[in-house]
């Protein structure tokens, strides 16, 4: 199969540049958070995309062991919407909604409206597009925007969640701000991601640089234990629940790599054997991060005073 221009580019971006640590990091500085996470969702979603192989551009919640990684994914986005209490009667924001996977999830499953806000016009329009054709597009709208400064109204939905989104953004404090903001009294924010239980170790890694350009996670942007209990007691929130979730989600990267082991040959038809060696050898590294309780994955929920 013949690559495009586009595909070429990225074939070099992903192949070269998590290699030149030094220069990432510095690119990284000048771009800032915003721009970086808009451009690397401008080349790579449909890298991340195929990575997944679904709309869901996260992990994957396995109670019974036997889910495939495509129910597991579908999963731990309504294990976070039944932990919050999120119903039809609801209209959620979703902070960093990826191109919809998740939105259309609540809506479908749980009945609930949705917005999503998102950074990236290219995620965006993928998201936009793809809604008419679950059905859902009077059900699940969206917004461009900045999660630490919403394009919202004071007061504008009942509830909020994030799914693996708040490890892009450095600045959680701004980030929970606004969702008090922008959320009614009494509402829920349910936050589910990954959290660096040890950052000086997972700085002193080798690897470490490697997997952040390739998940396009900064390294000042892991969440840490205390950061996000910290955040919702400063901006009128109550820790209803912090739950350790890793024996659930863990299993995910080694999952992922099973199901691309089977279905990696668009990969590497589009981008090469070096780029599918490369996503291969990330998750390789994500697991064992997990494996050796660097890396855990939390549930987080908070509950604004009524």
């Amino acid at each position: 199969m013949t690559s495009s221009l586009n595909e070429r580019f990225v074939r070099a971006l992903i192949k070269h540049l998590p290699a030149k640590r030094g220069v990432l990091d510095r690119l990284q500085k000048v771009l800032g958070p915003d721009l970086h996470v808009a451009l690397f969702y401008r080349f790579l979603s449909p890298v991340i995309e195929a990575t997944t192989g679904s709309r869901n551009l996260h992990g994957g919640f396995f109670e019974r062991g036997t889910e495939s990684w495509h129910e597991a994914q579908e999963r731990l986005t309504t294990v976070l919407g039944e932990r919050c209490g999120f119903g039809p009667e609801h209209h959620l924001l979703e902070v960093g909604c990826g191109v919809g996977g998740a939105a259309a999830t609540m809506a479908r499953t749980l009945g609930c409206r949705v917005t999503g806000l998102n950074i990236s016009r290219t995620q965006l329009r993928r998201a936009v597009a793809w809604m008419p054709r679950q059905g859902l597009e009077n059900r699940v709208l969206f917004a461009r925007g900045n999660a630490t400064r919403m394009p919202f109204r004071w007061a504008q939905f009942d509830h909020a969640y994030a799914i693996e989104a708040l490890s892009h953004i450095p600045d959680k404090e701004a980030v929970v701000r606004e969702v008090a903001r922008v959320t009614y009294p009494g509402a829920r924010f349910g936050v589910f991601d990954a959290c660096a239980e040890d950052p000086d170790a997972l700085q002193a890694d080798p690897d470490f640089g490697f997997v952040c350009s390739s998940w396009g996670v900064r390294k000042d942007a892991w969440i840490r234990p205390a950061v996000l209990p910290a955040a919702f007691q400063r901006h009128g929130f109550s820790l209803v629940e912090e739950q350790y979730m890793t024996p659930q989600v863990g299993p995910s990267a080694a999952a992922q790599a099973e199901y691309l082991r089977q279905n990696g040959s668009r990969i590497r038809d589009l981008y090469g054997v070096e780029v599918f060696d490369i996503i291969m050898a990330t998750l390789e590294i994500t697991r064992r991060y997990v494996a050796s309780g660097l890396i855990s994955y939390k549930l987080w929920i908070g509950e604004k005073s009524s």
